[in-house]
């Protein structure tokens, strides 16, 4: 008997030493790695992609000029004037004495920059003078090319002087350059209205013109300028003002020209400023 229950007992612990790994299983069988307070997943952190901050972009604001219907842009950053002097210009048929036909045009006086800006309906102004088609298609061959360009930068006479290519005693620093819907010529040069004037940094002239890509619109800009190589007041020599062969007159105001286009960087305000203040421009 006893030799039985043993044989039976050392059974029953044999059946039990192997149902307890099985049983040891079935209790963590169920069990996830989130329901274990012990388990630390580092795959997520091997794996995560950062969030990419795509910048958002600072809308700036156009800034620009009015008067009479018409729209000035301009970078604000160039311009100092909040406010300038602007005045619309009535139309002239130039039959009064001292006067030339031009179309109503507006004008913006930018005196901190000491800068004029003239704007001129095109087709009114082919309209009311019989000057000007032949001056717009000029200006419109030069903005084809400089090489176009001969002695004379035609202008149209749109400002209080009225000046013309006439009064051109040189022409400097020819360069084409183009606006933000339009493109044009500038150059530099002292004006003699009736006679010789002298060459000095007092009537130094910074001049744009161009027209807009739609034909639309013609651009004047008149800025002053200095160079350091020129008298702040200058003085025609005697021989030269009475010479009665004008190839020597022609020299004397060569002699500018060579000075101007070989020192553009001595200009004050600098010329590739103004450029810039030209470029950033828009007419509407």
């Amino acid at each position: 008997m006893n030799g039985k229950y043993k044989s039976n007992k050392n059974i029953f612990m044999i059946v039990i030493f192997i149902m307890l790994p099985l049983f040891a299983c079935s209790l963590f069988e169920g069990q996830t790695i989130y329901e274990d307070p012990e388990y630390v997943d580092f795959s997520a952190e091997e794996t995560a992609i950062p969030e990419v901050q795509i910048p958002v972009e600072e809308t700036v604001e156009d800034t620009f000029f009015e008067e009479g219907g018409i729209k000035l842009y301009y970078d604000h950053q160039l311009i100092l004037d909040i406010e300038p002097l602007t005045e619309s210009i009535p139309s002239s048929t130039g039959d009064e004495a001292y006067s030339v036909a031009h179309p109503a045009y507006v004008h913006f006086d930018l005196s901190m920059e000491q800068a004029h800006v003239y704007i001129a309906p095109v087709k009114e102004y082919e309209s009311i003078a019989d000057f000007a088609p032949d001056i717009i298609a000029d200006l419109q061959r030069i903005n084809e090319g400089m090489s176009n360009f001969d002695d004379c930068i035609p202008e149209l006479p749109l400002n209080e002087f009225f000046h013309t290519c006439d009064h051109q005693q040189f022409v400097a620093n020819a360069k084409q350059l183009n606006f933000q819907n339009g493109a044009g010529s500038r150059f530099v040069t002292v004006y003699g209205i009736q006679d010789m004037a002298p060459v000095g940094n007092n009537s130094l002239t910074y001049l744009f013109q161009g027209l807009t890509n739609d034909n639309k619109y013609y651009l004047k800009v008149i800025v002053r300028v200095s160079h350091d190589q020129l008298p702040q007041v200058g003085e025609i020599p005697s021989e030269v003002y009475a010479a009665t062969d004008y190839s020597i007159v022609d020299q004397y105001f060569q002699t500018f020209e060579d000075t101007l286009n070989q020192n553009e960087a001595d200009y004050l305000p600098a010329l590739d400023w103004v450029d810039s203040f030209i470029q950033s421009l828009r007419v509407e």
